[in-house]
């Protein structure tokens, strides 16, 4: 199991990279985006300014061909100046604007390569995702069958008090005693434990969950029924040591115990 787990990891590895590396690839494509917005806008500026003197260039034509008909020589001159201006001023636009076209065909491929990426770092945070959830069944897999604990049913009251046991479906490391209804600890940490019982005479019942380190008995939870053939449950938390002994305890006959259970959480 610790191979899969190895192997599970390193194959998220190269996953979280390209994931860090397409973030930093849409923080660029941003950046060249707001310029060539700015560059856009700079362009529209020019080519209205532009617009503007060719109208005035026109009205200055128009008018001087209105005010000197009797010099037609000098009317030529100020016309052919200010036509040839005037191509200039279209061919210097015309440029402008072929570039204000190069700078839109190089935004849409960088925003098609951007929804590529996009939809590039989506799958792969789905392969992400999916890998952190096999890890996830694969750790509580392995956490299932190797942590200390068990599970136990039909349990019945000893000459003792103590609750025994008829049915175990799981008991992992075998620390678990039926016939006496004792769980010995092997490993420090902090335990689950659920106890269930049921009324099967007239009178109320109750029974506790306990753990002996050897030195004093502790009492660490506590559930009673008042109703015939009526379950009442409760859990706890527990810190147990190497050593303790837990187990679960009634004074009364007619008390049953239908579930019992024990699991480490966490050491």
């Amino acid at each position: 199991m610790s191979k899969e787990i190895e192997k599970l990891k390193e194959k998220e590895k190269p996953i979280n990279k390209a994931v860090q590396k397409m973030s930093l690839d849409f923080e660029e494509h941003e950046n060249i985006l707001r310029k060539i917005n700015k560059e856009m806008q700079e362009y529209r500026d020019k080519a209205e300014n532009l617009t503007l003197e060719i109208r005035s260039h026109s009205a200055l034509i128009s008018t001087i061909q209105e005010d000197g008909k009797e010099n037609n020589m000098y009317v030529t001159n100020a016309c052919e100046k200010l036509l040839t201006k005037h191509v200039v001023i279209c061919k210097l636009l015309q440029q402008r604007f072929m570039s204000f076209d190069k700078l839109i065909e190089s935004y849409n491929k960088s925003f098609e390569s951007r929804e590529r990426k996009s939809m590039k770092i989506e799958t792969l945070e789905k392969e992400s995702l999916m890998l952190s959830q096999d890890f996830q069944k694969m750790a509580n897999h392995i956490h299932e069958h190797t942590a200390p604990g068990f599970i136990a049913s039909q349990g019945h009251r000893q000459r003792n008090g103590f609750l025994k046991f008829h049915a175990v479906k799981r008991n992992v490391g075998n620390h678990f005693n039926p016939s006496t209804g004792e769980f010995s600890v092997s490993v420090d940490g902090r335990y689950k434990v659920s106890l269930t019982i049921k009324q099967i005479g007239d009178r109320a019942v109750s029974a506790e969950v306990c753990h002996d380190s050897g030195v004093a008995k502790f009492c660490s939870g506590f559930v009673a029924t008042k109703e015939k053939f009526v379950e009442a449950s409760t859990t706890i938390d527990v810190c147990l040591k190497h050593g303790d002994v837990l187990y679960s305890y009634t004074a009364f006959d007619d008390c049953e115990c239908t579930h019992l259970s024990c699991v480490l959480l966490d050491v």
